[in-house]
């Protein structure tokens, strides 16, 4: 594979240039074949340039068509492996379903790939994606969810076929082969409740799913804490000798024994150093570490 920038440079700058310079030439010759008496030497020697340059023509289309098939093939890989870097489906459905058991296996039920569903919070922008199945028993439908660790969630069941998805939502055919009904999934997960053509459909949960994510989020290290800890305008004191300085400032970052305070009156961070803090100050910036 060409090195990428300077074949980019080459395909957009060099590369038209290159063309239109052997254009030009062609058309000059052209002109001085044309011009010139058969028994001139020279003119045979137009006709064996003319050839020539006709060659390089090709050859040059040709590789700029190579390139253009490089560069897509390069762009369709990298986009590829952003997506598959982001999803996080389960290897196995079924074979987790018939492991929980209960009310959320049912034998012989046959289960489908709808699709990876794409959630995004239009607030904080954070994005994920919840793996929906669909899975058919005792003629009625289960659309089977799966969060992006991948968790199983559980399902709805209806009497319509989930058969495609879009951004934030699982399409369930309306029958006519024309219209769906949506099933619609916020970051948070899918609803407890939702109306699919005027019927009302509870979410069955994986009750073992639902305790362990809240057993994980009541156990927040320490570490994770400090993290969500944002630094704010406060006093400051500062040790010289006998004396003290007090003024107002906000916490920046911490290297080595210095810390880098950035002064509310003036709007310049300056580092201080640690030990001439007071025991407050030492105190609160432990809560950054």
């Amino acid at each position: 594979m060409p090195n990428a920038p300077y074949s980019a440079k080459w395909f957009f700058e060099l590369f038209p240039a290159k063309i239109n310079a052997y254009r030009a030439r062609l058309t000059t010759l052209h002109g001085l074949h044309r011009s010139l008496p058969a028994w001139y030497p020279w003119r045979n020697h137009c006709k064996f340039r003319i050839t020539v340059i006709r060659e390089g023509v090709v050859n040059m289309k040709r590789k700029g068509q190579f390139l253009v098939f490089a560069i897509a093939v390069l762009f369709t890989a990298s986009a590829l492996n952003a997506t598959a870097g982001k999803k996080n489906e389960p290897d196995d459905p079924e074979e987790i379903l018939e492991a929980l058991g209960g009310i959320h296996f049912i034998e012989k039920m046959k289960v489908d790939d709808v699709g990876s569903v794409k959630v995004k919070d239009r607030k904080s922008g954070e994005e994920t994606y919840f793996h929906v199945y669909s899975g058919y028993a005792n003629e009625k439908y289960r659309v089977i969810i799966f969060d992006n660790t991948p968790r199983y969630l559980g399902y709805y069941e209806t009497e319509l076929e989930p058969t495609d998805y879009e951004e934030g939502a699982v399409l369930l055919d309306s029958g006519d082969g024309e219209s769906f009904f949506k099933i619609r999934l916020t970051i948070k997960g899918p609803n407890d409740k939702v109306t699919i053509d005027g019927i009302p459909s509870k979410f069955v949960k994986n009750e073992k799913a639902a305790a362990d994510k809240q057993a994980a989020e009541k156990a927040i290290p320490i570490a994770d804490a400090a993290e969500d800890l944002q630094p704010e305008y406060r006093e400051w004191t500062i040790r010289s000798g006998s004396k003290q300085q007090t003024f107002t400032a906000i916490y920046i970052k911490q290297a080595g024994s210095k810390v880098f305070l950035k002064e509310q009156k003036r709007g310049i961070t300056r580092p201080f150093p640690i030990n001439r803090l007071s025991k407050a100050d030492q105190a609160y910036l432990k809560k950054f570490k």
